[in-house]
């Protein structure tokens, strides 16, 4: 089990935290080396594309931050974060 530290991470888990595919597989072919760059999750392809959605993360993070921070209460900031992720 990972929690006794008798193995791994499992490479699932960045699926389900919504890694991309290719970089999952990058992670376990290249057993965590040889990336391209980093972020939320190590990138093996298309590093432009994924710096993008990590600074899309970062300021996402820091509007929400600021948002809270001056009294704003976190269901209206997913009230709001939700009027941008529409279609």
């Amino acid at each position: 089990m990972y929690t006794d530290g008798k193995c791994g991470f499992p490479h699932e888990m960045g699926l389900i935290l919504g890694y991309p595919i290719e970089d999952v597989i990058g992670f376990i072919e290249n057993e965590g080396k040889n990336y391209l760059c980093n972020g939320y999750w190590k990138v093996y392809h298309n590093a432009p594309a994924k710096q993008r959605v990590f600074d899309n993360y970062k300021k996402a993070t820091e509007t929400i931050i600021k948002l809270v921070s001056s009294g704003v209460s976190v269901r209206k900031c997913i009230d709001i974060s939700l009027l941008y992720t529409v279609n």
